[in-house]
């Protein structure tokens, strides 16, 4: 009986197709795209990430599997940036001499890669990442946090306002709107948040959280008119629950800015200057809404209750304190609750109109 070898093709080295040659192992930058989208198949987040770093003159494949997450987070920062995914994938960008060093991690403390990039730009590069996820009409956000923390130092700063400018380009390319349920804006001017908002779809994004209490512009008159242009916005008309950080209000302008916003369901104001006067004028203006039900005071201390100390002690025991306000402009009545957080020192209150 003749041998299983023997009836076996063989094939001769002449009659091999010479550009299946194999010379041994190929670098990622000379796979082709269906080998590249192939792999990127069973990789999982942090690897798919670290494998564009190593091949970034072939983006179009990354495009077609792009990453899906529920819960975006990016900070940025003079000198270094975050980005968070799912509160699971943490990705560091530092500032260097020479350029950019990525730090990719998770959970697992050990689970950490860092690579040094010559020539690049930390905020830059931890932007195009964001932009990579952003960049899929698919994606469906639960959560999205943008925090820019400012410096004392305005060259600092501007080293911060370039991602921001760099993202309203980039949401101005886009041929459809961000599906995202909630949208923190944190350190941005009430100027760039108008810019970015008309990007967020306005029957989806039902909390819309501002934070710009940092922020500081050469004319309150202009910051008034940002406030009045915010409230037209579909998206801040439609939305049901939203967040204001400001320290400002005492003046009058921005003490009748919030009649503009009476399409919520609530509010979460924090003001650094304020006495129970201003915050029942500011209450007697969001009772306009019907759906209204409660506003937070956050992060103020007792002494800004200047001229109610009376009422205010009267009621304290330390950390708590419950009283009645009853405002005659409006006949409406207000239970008024200050509760003092000792770990962060700061008093939180808590106004609700009665029925």
């Amino acid at each position: 009986m003749a041998s299983s070898s023997s009836t076996e093709p063989t094939l001769e080295p002449d009659a091999l197709d010479q550009d299946k040659k194999l010379d041994g192992p190929r670098l990622f930058t000379q796979l082709n795209m269906d080998e590249l989208s192939g792999i990127l198949e069973y990789l999982n987040i942090v690897d798919r990430m670290l494998l564009r770093r190593v091949s970034m003159g072939q983006q179009a494949v990354y495009e077609q599997r792009p990453i899906s997450c529920k819960k975006l987070y990016f900070r940025c920062t003079y000198s270094m940036a975050q980005l968070m995914l799912d509160d699971t994938v943490n990705v560091y960008y530092f500032d260097k001499k020479d350029g950019c060093e990525v730090l990719h991690a998770t959970k697992v403390i050990k689970d950490r890669t860092r690579i040094l990039l010559n020539g690049y730009n930390f905020a830059t590069m931890a932007l195009d990442d964001v932009k990579m996820i952003l960049k899929n009409p698919k994606l469906k956000l639960e959560k999205i946090t943008i925090q820019i923390h400012l410096s004392l130092v305005e060259k600092e700063n501007e080293k911060c306002q370039k991602p921001i400018d760099s993202l309203k380009r980039f949401l101005e390319s886009l041929e459809y709107k961000i599906h995202a349920k909630e949208l923190t804006l944190e350190g941005t001017s009430l100027n760039d948040v108008n810019l970015i908002l008309p990007y967020f779809q306005p029957t989806v994004l039902k909390t819309i959280m501002i934070d710009n209490h940092y922020h500081h512009t050469a004319s309150k008159e202009v910051e008034l008119e940002a406030i009045k242009n915010l409230s037209t916005l579909q998206q801040w008309r439609e939305a049901v629950n939203c967040g204001f950080q400001l320290n400002l209000v005492n003046d009058e302008a921005f003490k009748n800015c919030f009649s503009h916003f009476i399409s919520v369901t609530a509010y979460n104001l924090a003001l650094y200057s304020f006495n129970l006067d201003s915050m029942l004028e500011i209450m007697d203006q969001l009772t306009a809404c019907e759906l209204f039900k409660v506003t937070f005071f956050q992060k103020v201390e007792p002494t800004h209750f200047s001229p109610n100390f009376e009422m205010v002690w009267r009621n304290w025991d330390g950390f708590h304190a419950s009283f009645p306000l009853f405002s005659e402009k409006t006949g409406t009545s207000y239970e008024v609750h200050l509760e003092y957080d000792e770990r962060k020192r700061e008093t939180h209150v808590k106004c609700i109109k009665k029925p």
